[in-house]
Parts: C-alpha cells; structure tokens; sequence
C-alpha cells in the first residue's frame, strides 16, 4: 500500500497486451482527462477489458466504474521510494 509522501517510478507506455494480473498500474479514466490513479490490476475479461482494484478499501475503483480499456493504462508502477519518516 501507498501513502502520502511515497515516490512512484513508473514506466510510461502505450500498453498493446493486458499486463499480469497484481500489476500496479496508473491509469486515466476518459470520463477525468488529466487526473491520474494508481490501482492493482485484479482481473482481465475476454474482450481485454481490466478491472482494477484499490488498495485502499475507501478508494474508488473498478466497483463504481465498471470494466476498463486497456487504453485507460498510461504507465506500470516499477517501485516506490518510501517517504522519510520525520
């Protein structure tokens, strides 16, 4: 899980196959041009579409948006850098 603070690495892409299913993915939703999430990849449908989950159990996910294409996924999470704890 990520908190407040925390680097994100991540490989920017234009995705062609569906990554693996636990794959951390930031993505951008058509409906919200501009705003970025980052969600755990849970399940892939025959058509390609994903569906991602949240790690946090009051985030918004594939629960109130239904299926997502696969050109929703911008950029795979490689690592995180923790933040420095003060």
């Amino acid at each position: 899980t990520y908190r407040s603070g925390d680097w994100l690495l991540a490989l920017w892409k234009n995705f062609t196959s569906a990554p693996k299913i636990g794959t951390i993915l930031v993505i951008e939703r058509d409906e919200q041009p501009g705003i970025l999430y980052v969600k755990r990849l849970t399940e892939i449908n025959s058509a390609g579409e994903l569906y991602l989950s949240s790690d946090n159990e009051a985030g918004t996910d594939s629960r109130q948006w239904g299926w997502l294409p696969l050109t929703s996924v911008k950029a795979r999470v490689l690592f995180r850098v923790k933040r420095a704890q003060l």
